[in-house]
């Protein structure tokens, strides 16, 4: 997976606008190489709708279908996974998140049977960010990326 600067800024200035509380959107993007890596293109912010908390966040769908159905349209990107900020020095996914991720690669709806998930995260006692990533695949554990 590639991650270009432009992108990673941006989940920063979500992080940062977020404060003390999780965020999160998601991944959009193609996969290039022959389909090996995932290029993320573009990151949506919180939907409207989304629920947020200190220690939880529950992502919204408002306006995602139609953004979703615009680019595929066009061409332009796809449905890569999700992202989202843990406000405190955990630079992994929690079991709830790591379920999330199985049930959208089993979902037909989603279309993306190996999601990626990007975490978020601050160094310790730093306001430094640390960005980690995972694949997701039904009924396995998740592969850890580098």
């Amino acid at each position: 997976m590639r991650i270009p600067e432009i992108q990673q800024v941006e989940l920063v200035s979500f992080c940062r606008k977020a404060g003390h509380v999780e965020t999160g959107g998601i991944l959009l993007g193609k996969y290039i190489e022959a389909d090996s890596c995932a290029l993320v293109t573009s990151v949506t912010g919180p939907p409207p709708d989304s629920r947020r908390t200190k220690f939880t966040f529950q992502r919204g769908v408002k306006g995602l279908q139609r953004l979703l159905d615009r680019l595929w349209n066009k061409n332009e990107a796809y449905y890569l996974g999700e992202w989202h900020f843990h406000p405190a020095p955990v630079p992994n996914g929690s079991p709830q998140d790591y379920r999330q991720m199985q049930r959208i690669a089993a979902s037909q709806d989603y279309g993306c049977p190996e999601p990626l998930l990007v975490i978020v995260s601050l160094l310790d006692n730093t306001t430094e960010f640390r960005l980690t990533a995972s694949v997701h695949r039904s009924k396995l554990q998740p592969i850890t990326l580098s």
